[in-house]
């Protein structure tokens, strides 16, 4: 699929204003043999939930755009009410140090896309921020509410997962056990009281 171009000028603007702050030397200081960098990142405005949305960054140095480069975008995210982010794409540079990629929106309201350089043994790391807004009402994820009914909201096939599952489970096999003892005692019941009619009998005939 053809990933819609975000924004030129925008993306021209930010990589103007990265390579100024390269040249004022307002980034922050990089490691011993590495070359400072910066990068910035265009996002659409706005999406809609469930669509796939573009991403671009431009990553650049002193000396101009930085080919063959990784760059991740990361978005917002929480688990287990611990906050963090969590990596949706990636790309790589080309000749102009331009790197796009897709995400797909998964949550409503405003968005933070970041994009990560890692740096590398030559070049300093570098990260950028751009906010969107992300709409809709779609339902991502369909609760399975544990009850099938063949014809009415399920396949056959899906029916007869469903009780191929239940035969795995170890109910059928502890009922037929219990049926079995439970046999196998009334068989020893009534051979016991079999014998001992057949014990008593001579008895009452004296």
């Amino acid at each position: 699929m053809k990933i819609p171009s975000l924004v030129s000028p925008r993306l021209a603007i930010l990589g103007l204003v990265a390579g100024l702050s390269l040249l004022a030397g307002r980034l922050p200081a990089a490691a011993a043999g590495q070359e400072p960098t910066a990068i910035a990142v265009a996002a659409p405005a706005s999406a809609t939930i469930g669509t796939a949305v573009p991403v671009q960054a431009r990553l650049v140095s002193a000396a101009g755009p930085i080919p063959h480069a990784s760059v991740d975008f990361l978005v917002p995210a929480s688990f287990l009410g611990t906050d963090g982010e969590m990596k949706v794409a990636s790309g790589i540079t080309d000749a102009q140090g331009l790197a796009t990629a897709t995400f797909e929106a998964r949550i409503t309201g405003a968005l933070q896309v970041k994009a990560v350089f890692s740096g590398d043994n030559t070049y300093a790391p570098s990260t950028a921020t751009s906010s969107m807004t992300v709409t809709g009402s779609k339902q991502l994820y369909v609760p399975d509410i544990g009850i099938r009914l063949r014809g009415l909201n399920s396949s056959p096939i899906a029916q007869s997962g469903t009780v191929s599952h239940w035969l795995l489970s170890g109910w059928p096999i502890g009922a037929l056990l219990v049926l079995i003892w439970s046999t196998y005692g009334a068989a020893v019941f009534f051979m016991s009281r079999i014998s001992a009619d057949a014990a008593n009998g001579p008895e009452a005939a004296r």
